[in-house]
């Protein structure tokens, strides 16, 4: 087996897999408001990349080529490869990317303002609980209450 043949696979796995890591860092300042629940609505979130398009269209452009046709056929077969393999990887990223979260309508309490901020589903929130959205300004999330004693 040539070099080639072993080193490509290790670059797209290598590529692949520091698109998937998470760093630790500190979080910014952030400002907490209090408010409450005014509606609750599962929705679908895509968090895509588009490295599984670039993936895809490589691998694609270069099984095809090596192994479909000869001279001017092998570029041909390159270039329809790499156009089916960038579109079924963008697909496969898609169905890999796709979320359920939850849309959170928020009526504050300091100046009765609505908000309505979209995050992943760890928590349940119900109509009318009162919860602290937390914002740095640019992203926030809401997180429930702590009953007091």
């Amino acid at each position: 087996m040539s070099n080639r043949f072993v080193f490509l696979p290790a670059l797209l796995l290598t590529i692949l897999l520091s698109a998937c890591s998470t760093s630790q860092t500190a979080r910014p300042v952030a400002q907490v408001r209090t408010g409450q629940i005014e509606h609750v609505k599962v929705v679908t979130i895509n968090d895509t990349s588009g490295i599984g398009s670039i993936a895809g269209g490589i691998v694609g452009g270069i099984l095809a080529g090596k192994h479909i046709g000869n001279g001017s056929g092998s570029t041909i077969s390159s270039v329809f490869g790499a156009l089916l393999g960038g579109f079924l990887g963008n697909q496969m990223e898609r169905e890999i990317a796709q979320k359920t979260a939850q849309e959170l309508t928020i009526r504050m309490l300091d100046n009765n303002e609505r908000l309505v901020v979209v995050q992943d589903v760890p928590q349940v929130f119900m109509l009318g609980q009162t919860v602290d959205v937390i914002s740095n300004g640019q992203t926030a999330r809401v997180q429930a209450q702590e009953l007091k004693k």
